[in-house]
C-alpha cells in the first residue's frame, strides 16, 4: 500500500476537522450555559484532534468511529 499523497492528506485532515467541529456544534443543548469562547475553542481543539486522526488513521478512524457512534451500528 503507497503512502497517502497531499490531496488525500488535505481530504482526510479536512473531513476529520468538519466532522469534529459539527459533532461539538451538535452537542450545543448541554453546552447551552457555557461562554461562547468555550464552544469556539472546544470546536477547534476536537476538530483538529480529529483531524490528526483521520489523518494519521485513514479508513480505519472512520470505521472505529461508526462503530463507536450509535448510528454506526
Amino acid at each position: 500500500m503507497e503512502p497517502p499523497d497531499a490531496q488525500e492528506k488535505t481530504i482526510r485532515f479536512g473531513c476529520g476537522f468538519v466532522f469534529g467541529v459539527v459533532l461539538v456544534v451538535g452537542s450545543s443543548v448541554t453546552w447551552s450555559l457555557v461562554s461562547h469562547y468555550y464552544y469556539l475553542a472546544a470546536a477547534v481543539i476536537v476538530g483538529v484532534l480529529f483531524g490528526l486522526l483521520a489523518l494519521h488513521y485513514g479508513d480505519t478512524f472512520w470505521e472505529r468511529l461508526s462503530h463507536w457512534l450509535w448510528w454506526g451500528r
